[in-house]
């Protein structure tokens, strides 16, 4: 698998799919080099989403849980998904499979039942009266 290093930016012929550096040289100074505040590297980013990933944000957005915690969660799973490759084990992509499953159904739960507290007050001063005491 080629791959290019994010250090230098010279091609080299990675041994996992995971590699960022061409040497142990470009690893150290990764390590050394300080990251400016506030930039968070999980994984590197995909030149194009697939598939799964565009169905996840669209998800998201109807639920309007996009930015959510849960949601990047869930995009970040789905990312991870789709980029298994075929070093990794079957089990392991349906664990991986599995933990999207279940990010995506807790950040999106719930969503068609929020309310606001107005309707939710009023609602419940209806039903007693309706129900007598």
């Amino acid at each position: 698998m080629r791959r290019t290093c994010v250090i230098d930016g010279v091609p080299f012929e990675a041994k996992r799919p995971s590699a960022l550096y061409c040497s142990e040289r470009c690893k150290k100074r990764a390590q050394r080099q300080p990251r400016p505040a506030g930039v968070v590297s999980l994984a590197p980013a995909a030149a194009e989403d697939g598939p799964l990933v565009k169905a996840a944000v669209a998800r998201l957005e109807r639920a309007g849980r996009l930015g959510s915690d849960l949601g990047e969660a869930a995009l970040l799973a789905a990312r991870r998904c789709e980029s298994a490759s075929t070093a990794d084990t079957a089990s392991g992509l349906a664990a991986l499979l599995k933990r999207y499953q279940e990010t995506m159904a807790e950040a999106v739960r719930d969503a068609d039942r929020d309310v606001d507290a107005l309707t939710d007050i009023r609602s419940s001063a209806a039903l007693k009266l309706i129900r007598p005491a």
